[in-house]
């Protein structure tokens, strides 16, 4: 049976029925990684500040149907919401498609 596929995606949930902290969030997103390889690996946490709003960095690496790749994810949780906003890469790749998805990533604007 094929492994399903980790595609980007944003979530959000209303405070009151989820609790969502800025602790637990890499936690919640190496284990999703997880369960497409069971070997992927966290390799930076750390928080940026993006469009004045306080981001958590994840950077993690996975393989894919035998292919490794390089995930960057960013998650900002507000009083209302989280949004995890994730792109990704073959290593092979990253070098060259670093920027420009770093370009998109940090045009992450967030209204409240």
């Amino acid at each position: 049976m094929p492994k399903k596929v980790w595609l980007p995606r944003v979530m959000s949930a209303d405070a009151t029925s989820v609790t969502w902290t800025m602790t637990r969030n890499p936690k919640v997103a190496i284990e999703a990684a997880r369960k497409v390889d069971p070997q992927a690996k966290l390799s930076k946490i750390e928080y940026r500040i993006i469009n004045k709003k306080k981001i958590l960095h994840l950077t993690y690496d996975a393989t894919v149907y035998g292919n490794p790749f390089v995930y960057n994810s960013y998650i900002f949780t507000g009083e209302n919401l989280t949004i995890q906003f994730i792109t990704y890469t073959t290593k092979n790749k990253l070098a060259e498609s670093e920027k420009d998805l770093f370009d998109l990533m940090n045009g992450l604007e967030v209204r409240e």
